[in-house]
This record gives structure tokens, sequence and C-alpha cells, in this order.
């Protein structure tokens, strides 16, 4: 089974990287000397990794496991566990920070956190291998990846319900929103191809193809770039969302998942 590698999450002036494979922490590196000033012990197999809007949290997916924990950063100790469903994977929380929305692989669910408290809300039924999340900028949508299809679930956060299906590229993974809300960029692993999502109408308006199996994705804040990482071919591309066309591929270290601006 394909697992998404999801994004390492910043909090001003700290990145936040899990180590899913080899200790099972977290590792926290200080952006301004890039140096690990500290590593917080996950019990499990953290992965994905999302920071609260207010800096003061970061949320962590245990896979496999049942759970989140939730760190403190201004001590940089795991505050709380939020016990799921299995295999919590990605994880992405609104603007507003109240709600947090989780994949888990290899089932059929997203659920909902309540960021407030740090309490499951509920439980909202998608397709199957849900993978990577990411919310629009107003929250009233997310957007959710099926790595074990070619759909994306559009949840309308109002009602946590699946609002439509947008049909994809095969075994789709990571997915970012542009600032601006009308976009949303998706991976897909095969055919290696972006599929471009207009929020508007929820439709595919572009492919940029010219990958090596594509994974993470990232959107400048000025959102005029959208940077892919391919995890085969050892590169990072960068595709101009003006055009969406591929205007550049910059080679990097071996099998690259993961990115963020």
């Amino acid at each position: 089974m394909t697992l998404l590698t999801v994004v390492p999450a910043q909090s001003a002036p700290f990145a936040y990287i899990s180590n899913r494979a080899a200790a099972g922490d977290v590792s926290v590196i200080d952006v301004a000397t890039n140096t690990v000033v500290a590593t917080v012990s996950t019990p499990g197999s953290p992965q994905g990794v999302a920071v609260h809007p207010d800096g003061t949290r970061v949320y962590v997916t245990n896979n496999p496991g049942t759970n989140i924990f939730v760190i403190n950063t201004a001590t940089n100790t795991v505050a709380s566990s939020i016990t799921v469903a299995a295999n919590p994977i990605g994880i992405a929380i609104n603007a507003a920070g109240t709600r947090a929305y989780v994949a888990h692989a290899g089932g059929t669910t997203v659920s909902v956190i309540d960021a407030t408290n740090n309490t499951l809300l509920t439980t909202i039924t998608v397709a199957a291998g849900p993978a990577g999340v990411a919310i629009t900028p107003d929250g009233t949508k997310a957007y959710v990846t099926h790595f074990s299809g070619n759909t994306v679930s559009v949840i309308d956060t109002s009602t946590n319900t699946v609002q439509t299906s947008v049909t994809v590229g095969a075994a789709p993974q990571g997915v970012a929103v542009t600032p601006d809300g009308t976009r949303v960029y998706v991976t897909n692993t095969t055919p290696d191809s972006v599929s471009v999502i207009n929020t508007a109408t929820n439709t595919v308006v572009a492919t940029v193809t010219g990958f090596n199996t594509p994974y993470g994705v990232a959107i400048t804040p000025d959102g005029t770039r959208a940077y892919v990482s391919s995890s085969a071919g050892n590169t990072v591309h960068v595709i101009t969302t003006a055009t969406n066309t591929l205007t550049a591929s910059v080679p990097v270290g071996t099998a690259p998942r993961g990115i963020s601006v």
C-alpha cells in the first residue's frame, strides 16, 4: 500500500518534521540556523503534521495507530492524545483554528477534530484510501485525495458531508489550495501528472505533465508558483500557476516526497 508522506509543518521560527520509520519522534528545527533544537517523543509511527494557526500546538498523526499527538510548542512535549480511527495519515487545520480534518489510510473515513478542546467531533465516510487533506482559506471546503482510486472528495465543512467527487489521475496523494482559494493542485502518482481543480465548479481545468512519480505539492504565498516533488525522479518541479505549465526543475536528493514553502 502506497502511503502519503505529508509535508513538514512550520510554526515560526521552528519546523516540525516527523521521523516515522526511524525513531518514532518529531524533530524540531530552528529555521534561522537549520539545526535540530529539540526532539519530541511520539510513541508509534508519526507521519502527518499540521500546526495550529496560533502556533501554540502541533498535531501529529500516528500511522499505523489510532491517535493524534498534540505537541505544546512552548515546551515541545506531547500535551495530549486524541483517539481516532485506525491509520490516521493526512491532516489539515482550518484557518480559524477550530477544526482539524484527518484522513485514515486503508479505510474509508475522515475524522473531524474539534481543535478548541481536542476531541473527536464526528467521522465522515468517503471513498477508499483517503490520504492528503487540504482546506480552502475560507474554511468552507476540505479536499481529500484517494490513493486507492482516482478521485478527490470535496467535503462541505458546514455539514461535514461529501458534497461531490472530482475525477483526477490515478493514485492521487498530495493536495494544496491556492491562497485565493480558487484552485486546488493534486499530484497523481500515475500517470505522473498534476490535476488543477476549479473550486467554484469542482472540475479539472488543467492537467500538468512532465513529472516522475509526483508526491508532495506546495504553493507560494503569492500563489504564483506550485512546487512538486518527484519521488522517482529526485527532482522538485516548478509550475507557473498563471499558465499551469512546468517552467523549471531542480535536482535534489533521493526520493523527495514531503515539501513546503
